[in-house]
Protein backbone atom coordinates (compact mmCIF):
# COMPACT_ATOMS: atom_id res chain seq x y z
CA UNK A 1 0.00 0.00 0.00
CA UNK A 2 1.04 3.31 -0.98
CA UNK A 3 0.60 6.47 0.53
CA UNK A 4 -1.94 8.30 -0.94
CA UNK A 5 -3.52 11.61 -1.03
CA UNK A 6 -7.07 13.38 -2.27
CA UNK A 7 -4.86 15.03 -5.12
CA UNK A 8 -3.22 11.39 -6.30
CA UNK A 9 -4.64 9.28 -8.45
CA UNK A 10 -4.46 6.23 -6.32
CA UNK A 11 -7.00 7.71 -3.62
CA UNK A 12 -9.61 6.67 -5.90
CA UNK A 13 -8.56 3.11 -5.58
CA UNK A 14 -8.17 3.41 -2.33
CA UNK A 15 -11.90 4.74 -1.65
CA UNK A 16 -13.16 2.67 -4.69
CA UNK A 17 -11.63 -0.49 -2.16
CA UNK A 18 -13.11 1.22 1.39
CA UNK A 19 -16.86 1.72 -0.62
CA UNK A 20 -16.71 -1.80 -2.22
CA UNK A 21 -15.73 -3.24 1.40
CA UNK A 22 -19.15 -2.49 2.78
CA UNK A 23 -22.35 -1.74 1.56
CA UNK A 24 -22.68 0.73 -1.24
CA UNK A 25 -24.40 3.65 0.72
CA UNK A 26 -20.49 4.40 1.91
CA UNK A 27 -19.35 7.87 2.20
CA UNK A 28 -15.72 8.37 1.59
CA UNK A 29 -13.22 11.04 2.74
CA UNK A 30 -9.41 11.94 3.23
CA UNK A 31 -8.44 13.40 6.66
CA UNK A 32 -4.79 14.68 8.12
CA UNK A 33 -4.24 13.72 11.42
CA UNK A 34 -2.27 16.66 13.73
CA UNK A 35 1.16 15.13 12.63
CA UNK A 36 -0.11 15.46 9.11
CA UNK A 37 -0.19 11.90 8.59
CA UNK A 38 -3.62 11.02 5.87
CA UNK A 39 -5.91 8.97 6.42
CA UNK A 40 -9.21 7.14 4.18
CA UNK A 41 -12.46 7.49 5.86
CA UNK A 42 -15.48 6.00 5.01
CA UNK A 43 -19.07 5.48 6.80
CA UNK A 44 -21.92 4.10 6.33
CA UNK A 45 -25.22 4.98 8.21
CA UNK A 46 -27.89 2.37 9.61
CA UNK A 47 -31.13 2.76 11.74
CA UNK A 48 -30.24 3.86 15.01
CA UNK A 49 -29.09 0.75 16.61
CA UNK A 50 -29.65 -1.87 13.91
CA UNK A 51 -28.96 -4.94 13.90
CA UNK A 52 -28.28 -4.79 10.26
CA UNK A 53 -24.89 -2.06 11.72
CA UNK A 54 -23.97 -4.61 14.05
CA UNK A 55 -23.92 -7.77 11.55
CA UNK A 56 -22.00 -5.03 8.80
CA UNK A 57 -19.79 -4.35 11.74
CA UNK A 58 -18.86 -7.88 13.34
CA UNK A 59 -19.01 -8.79 9.54
CA UNK A 60 -15.80 -6.28 8.18
CA UNK A 61 -14.53 -7.09 11.60
CA UNK A 62 -14.33 -11.01 10.50
CA UNK A 63 -12.54 -10.65 6.93
CA UNK A 64 -10.23 -7.31 8.57
CA UNK A 65 -9.20 -9.91 11.51
CA UNK A 66 -7.94 -12.46 8.43
CA UNK A 67 -5.74 -9.73 7.20
CA UNK A 68 -4.58 -8.61 10.39
CA UNK A 69 -0.67 -8.77 11.49
CA UNK A 70 -0.93 -11.87 14.15
CA UNK A 71 2.10 -9.82 16.40
CA UNK A 72 -0.88 -6.96 17.09
CA UNK A 73 -3.94 -8.71 17.19
CA UNK A 74 -6.84 -6.73 17.48
CA UNK A 75 -6.77 -3.62 19.99
CA UNK A 76 -10.01 -1.88 21.41
CA UNK A 77 -9.93 1.75 22.08
CA UNK A 78 -10.31 2.85 25.77
CA UNK A 79 -14.42 3.49 26.73
CA UNK A 80 -15.56 6.87 26.23
CA UNK A 81 -17.58 9.13 28.33
CA UNK A 82 -21.35 9.81 27.00
CA UNK A 83 -24.41 7.93 26.14
CA UNK A 84 -23.77 7.15 23.18
CA UNK A 85 -22.08 3.31 22.33
CA UNK A 86 -18.67 3.05 20.85
CA UNK A 87 -16.81 0.18 19.94
CA UNK A 88 -13.55 0.68 18.00
CA UNK A 89 -10.85 -1.83 16.75
CA UNK A 90 -7.86 -0.69 15.95
CA UNK A 91 -5.42 -3.59 13.34
CA UNK A 92 -2.19 -3.79 11.45
CA UNK A 93 -2.30 -4.75 8.06
CA UNK A 94 0.63 -5.17 5.71
CA UNK A 95 1.32 -1.28 4.43
CA UNK A 96 -0.78 0.32 7.48
CA UNK A 97 -3.08 0.54 10.08
CA UNK A 98 -6.88 0.01 10.52
CA UNK A 99 -9.61 1.29 12.81
CA UNK A 100 -13.04 -0.24 12.79
CA UNK A 101 -15.52 1.44 14.74
CA UNK A 102 -19.43 1.49 15.29
CA UNK A 103 -21.05 4.00 16.56
CA UNK A 104 -24.67 5.09 17.80
CA UNK A 105 -25.11 8.69 17.54
CA UNK A 106 -28.58 9.51 19.51
CA UNK A 107 -28.97 13.19 18.83
CA UNK A 108 -29.02 11.65 14.96
CA UNK A 109 -31.29 8.56 15.56
CA UNK A 110 -28.72 6.76 13.54
CA UNK A 111 -25.93 4.02 13.96
CA UNK A 112 -22.64 4.48 11.80
CA UNK A 113 -20.06 1.81 10.98
CA UNK A 114 -16.74 4.06 10.20
CA UNK A 115 -13.25 2.51 8.48
CA UNK A 116 -10.37 4.14 8.47
CA UNK A 117 -6.99 3.35 6.44
CA UNK A 118 -3.75 5.42 7.68
CA UNK A 119 -0.94 4.26 5.58
CA UNK A 120 2.21 3.26 7.01
CA UNK A 121 5.18 5.96 6.56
Amino acid sequence: MAATSSDDPQSAVVTDALKGFGPSSASCAFSLDLSGQESANCNWAFSYRSEEAQNQFQDMLATLSACADPAFGIESDQPVNHPDFYDLRMLHIVGGNVGLSLKDKVALQQTYVFLRLTPTR
